[in-house]
């Protein structure tokens, strides 16, 4: 019984981690769309 707990657990932290690297992945690539545009725009200018 006490096997099927920690399984589960380690399961659950698995996909909490992917989560949070999933959603870092996201914002780091919006932060560097961002800085892109702004380079963009101020080379235009």
């Amino acid at each position: 019984m006490m096997a099927g707990i920690v399984n589960a657990t380690r399961a659950e932290l698995l996909a909490v981690r992917n989560e949070i690297v999933l959603r870092r992945d996201e914002l780091e690539r919006e932060e560097l769309s961002r800085i892109f545009w702004i380079k963009k725009r101020k080379a235009r200018s």
